[in-house]
């Protein structure tokens, strides 16, 4: 659960953020960080520490959760068998390819979520659209 500590204190207020939450935790998926990572990035190697695990740490600080990384780090160091030295050495040579691959991504499947949920437009009878339009000054004449 990348989001779980930022949203957790949204949960108990509103059933909106546990649907958004589940949403967003399908749509950014330790997984699929870790693929685009191991696909992209160029200078860069998949080790001991996973991308997403350092996406999760930069999560908690953009979201206000944390005040730093290293801050983030130390809250969840149980998780961690690199130090916090290694986590910043990662975060300073991402790639900008890995960051582009990791918005595109999220951004198709955060798209299709959002097509899933737009309402279907019917097919409208178009004598049936033309009566609700008002009538103009020109029309009249």
């Amino acid at each position: 659960m990348m989001f779980g500590e930022v949203l957790d204190r949204f949960v108990a207020e509103s059933a909106v953020s546990v649907m958004f939450r589940g949403t967003l935790e399908n749509a950014v998926t330790p997984e699929l960080l870790d693929e685009v990572f191991a696909q992209t990035a160029k200078r860069q190697r998949c080790g001991e520490l996973l991308f997403s695990s350092v996406v999760n740490l930069l999560g908690l600080v953009a979201t206000g959760s944390r005040k730093s990384v290293n801050a983030a780090y130390k809250a969840r160091k149980e998780q961690f068998t690199v130090s916090v030295t290694a986590v910043y050495d990662k975060l300073s040579g991402v790639e900008t390819a890995v960051s582009r691959q990791m918005v595109r991504q999220t951004a198709l499947r955060m798209a299709e979520v959002v097509r899933r949920l737009s309402p279907r437009r019917r097919n409208r009878n178009p004598l049936v659209a033309q009566r609700k339009q008002p009538k103009t000054h020109a029309s009249l004449t």
